[in-house]
């Protein structure tokens, strides 16, 4: 038996063999099977994240060429609009009548300017962009590298800069018709994208007209308001006996009728009153036809309407109000239209609640010798003048008066606000205008506001627009802007000892864009400019002497000259400073703070018996000339905190010892001085010191004496970044949205492609 088993297992050995070999080999298939799956799902994960890198290396080409599209055609837009409105004012004189002959010149130099900018800059195009690429991987290395060159640049470009896209433009249709292509063609990268946006010139979205105001009730009721004897009496259309006052309160209520005061039938309708006695009116509508009376209302109040029962007061005539003696009248109703003036004398109140009000002609509250008066307005929507006709919208309050504006949507203004309050208490200010939307003047009808000695304003709004000047006159004016996303005006006009706030909202990015900063007369200033994303002076900015001034914005732009003179502090905070006009800076003391951040450029830099201070900047550029000067004994001192500082030389003006202080970002630590393009030579008794031409490497100091002899080699000219920043260019609405709930829509146009452009990625 035992033999038997013996035999049974030499015969299995074989087999065992066999088996083992066998299962063997299907494993290293299943092996060899796993590492090709693994391997292949590493590859395509691989190519997965390669292939997302490249399309977000393309896309980001694309965006940064949006912020320099979008810019210029915020400028673009500007100009044909202003050439739109030029040729429209040419277009209406007499080309013969010998008066009008400077004004067709003056007009005519405008558009040929205007003409120029235009083709300047659409000449602009194409433009490069250009980037650092990573040699080995080919992917864009650092987005903050990328910058654009206009058509003809021939400035040397930054070692490693490679051309990354192009953007091409081309131009149909002229004035309102023209339209702008935007093309960005992305270059040299793994991953192709094209990227395409028609533009068409956007329309002063302020001009449009009323489209939908009530309609008066041609079944109105006559209605005779009358005296006799020592009782006011009404008598209405159908409604029988008249009735009288009682107690010196004359009650009308007919919540289902429309009454018309004085209407003109059989020339029997009258609105006479008696002093001391109150009117309390309610019907569904009210029209005023009559002049309001102006005599026997001494110490009398009106109260016109119910915000639940009236849908229309309506005035016909000029309103004038004298009932005096700190009296009020008080209108209620869902629209309220004065088709004339509205005047409110000496003492006299007015109280209007409403959902839209309409005054078609001015709003004058300035009675001689000062009115101490008031208009209060709640409301949705306040429209001041005639924008159908183009007429009227002067707002004038005179001395001790004051304004209170709440509304919920827009204030529209047509025509020149002017405040004089003669306040002291700042603390608590008698102007206020508070709106979603505030809109003064047009682009073709500018207007100006005036705020005159001790008045104090405050306006409360997301968006600002004045289409023409802001002045302050005499002395201790008060205004401040709050809650602004995006403000635009033309000149701001400074008087003595005048304070301006602006703050930007919270959690918003918030733009200013301003004329100018012009310093009208006399002296210190107050200006305070916070919380804002963009700060931009179209024109010259100025300060004088005892002007104090508090900027903090991530990125200022500067576009004319930026003058100093004489004045106290002034502080800046920012990440991007650029003034493209001269900078002159005459016995001040200025700082100019980064954080770190800081990207400065001065296309000219005079400085004189003053201090300056920038500091935590990564790059500061001095563009020529730059002129130090100072008195004896020396004082002045320019203290630059940069990582890299850029002085033009030519043709500049410092003189041996001048205190110009150097360092890094961080007090003490080094930085790259670049000195360009010519030398300056030294010459005194003592001894001669040439500053060669070059970059000074790791260098700190306190003038330019303390330079190294041998600076490296340097013969370009500093890279400069434009302005990355979306412009907003809210529409401005158009007062045909006070008629409806929701803003209208052109027929022609239902889904607004024409007026936001399309936009394709290919």
């Amino acid at each position: 038996m035992a033999d038997k088993i013996k035999d049974i297992l030499k015969d299995q050995k074989g087999s065992s063999l066999a088996f083992v070999i066998i299962i063997g080999v299907i494993i290293m298939i299943m092996v060899v099977s796993l590492l090709s799956v693994a391997n292949s799902d590493f590859t395509f994960t691989q190519q997965t994240v390669e292939s997302r890198q490249a399309y977000i290396d393309a896309k980001s080409v694309i965006e940064f060429g949006k912020i320099f599209i979008n810019n210029d055609m915020a400028e673009l837009n500007g100009y044909q609009l202003e050439k739109i409105e030029k040729q429209n004012q040419l277009n209406a004189l007499d080309s013969t009548d010998p008066d009008n002959q400077v004004l067709i010149a003056s007009l005519q130099m405008r558009i040929s300017q205007l003409n120029n900018l235009i083709s300047g800059k659409e000449n602009e195009y194409p433009k490069q962009i250009f980037g650092t690429k990573n040699s080995v991987t080919g992917n864009i290395d650092d987005m903050s590298s990328l910058i654009a060159r206009s058509n003809g640049d021939t400035t040397p470009l930054a070692t490693g800069k490679v051309i990354l896209g192009e953007c091409h433009l081309t131009v149909n249709g002229d004035g309102a018709a023209r339209v702008y292509t935007f093309n960005i063609d992305v270059q040299g990268l793994r991953r192709e994208l094209n990227y395409k946006v028609d533009i068409p010139v956007q329309a002063d979205s302020g001009t449009g007209s009323v489209s939908g105001p009530p309609v008066e009730d041609a079944g109105a009721r006559n209605t005779n308001i009358h005296v006799a004897g020592n009782k006011v009496k009404i008598n209405i259309q159908g409604e029988g006996n008249e009735k009288e006052d009682s107690g010196g309160v004359l009650s009308v209520e007919y919540p289902n009728l429309s009454l018309d005061i004085g209407r003109n039938k059989d020339n029997n309708s009258k609105f006479e009153w008696m002093n001391g006695k109150t009117l309390d009116m309610k019907a569904k509508n009210i029209y005023v036809t009559a002049p309001m009376p102006t005599t026997g209302v001494w110490q009398a109040e009106f109260n016109l309407g119910d915000r639940n029962i009236t849908e229309t007061i309506w005035f016909k005539q000029n309103y004038v109000q004298n009932n005096g003696s700190g009296k009020t009248n008080t209108f209620k109703a869902k629209t309220i239209i004065f088709d004339k003036n509205l005047t409110i004398n000496d003492n006299t109140n007015l109280n209007i609640e409403c959902d839209t009000l309409w005054v078609k002609g001015d709003i004058l509250i300035n009675a001689s010798g000062g009115t101490k008066s008031s208009l209060f307005i709640n409301a949705k929507n306040i429209i001041i003048g005639d924008y159908t006709n183009n007429l009227n919208g002067n707002i004038k309050v005179g001395d001790r008066s004051k304004i209170v504006w709440t509304c919920s949507d827009n204030i529209w203004i047509r025509g020149n606000l002017d405040l004089l309050t003669n306040s002291t208490d700042f603390s608590n200010p008698d102007n206020s205008l508070t709106a979603k939307n505030i809109s003064i003047g047009r682009a073709s009808n500018p207007s100006n506001v005036t705020v005159k000695n001790g008045t104090s304003v405050i306006w409360d709004c997301e968006n600002f627009w004045l289409h023409g000047d802001m002045t302050t006159i005499t002395s201790g004016s008060h205004q401040e802007f709050k809650n602004i996303v995006y403000f635009y005006s033309g000149k701001i006009n400074l008087s003595n000892n005048c304070q301006i706030s602006v703050t930007g909202k919270q959690n918003s990015k918030n733009q200013i864009f301003v004329g100018g900063i012009i310093p009208l007369e006399s002296i210190a200033y107050n200006l305070k400019i916070k919380n804002v994303e963009l700060f931009q002076c179209n024109g010259d900015f100025g300060l004088k002497q005892n002007s104090v001034l508090e900027l903090e914005a991530q990125n200022i732009l500067v576009k004319g000259n930026l003058t100093v003179n004489r004045t106290g502090t002034l502080n800046i905070n920012t990440q991007y400073l650029d003034v493209t006009g001269k900078t002159y800076i005459d016995n001040a003391l200025m700082n100019i703070s980064g954080n770190g951040t800081l990207k400065a450029r001065f296309n000219g830099y005079e400085q004189y018996n003053s201090t300056v201070n920038m500091t935590g900047a990564e790059k500061i550029i001095f563009g020529n000339p730059v002129i130090l000067k100072y008195d004896n004994p020396p004082t002045l001192t320019l203290n630059v905190e940069s990582d890299s500082i850029y002085l033009n030389s030519s043709g500049g003006d410092i003189k041996k010892k001048t205190q110009l202080k150097y360092s890094g970002n961080n007090d003490g630590n080094v930085t790259d001085f670049y000195f360009y393009p010519d030398q300056l030579v030294f010459k005194d008794w003592e001894t001669d010191r040439t500053i060669k031409p070059g970059k000074y490497q790791s260098v700190t100091g306190n003038k330019l004496e303390d330079l190294p002899l041998e600076p490296l080699a340097y013969n370009s000219s500093p890279e400069w970044l434009p302005l990355a920043v979306i412009l907003l260019n809210p529409a401005e609405p158009s007062v045909s949205i006070a008629w409806s709930s929701d803003d209208p829509v052109d027929p022609d146009d239902p889904s607004e492609i024409n007026k936001r452009g399309t936009e394709k990625y290919y």
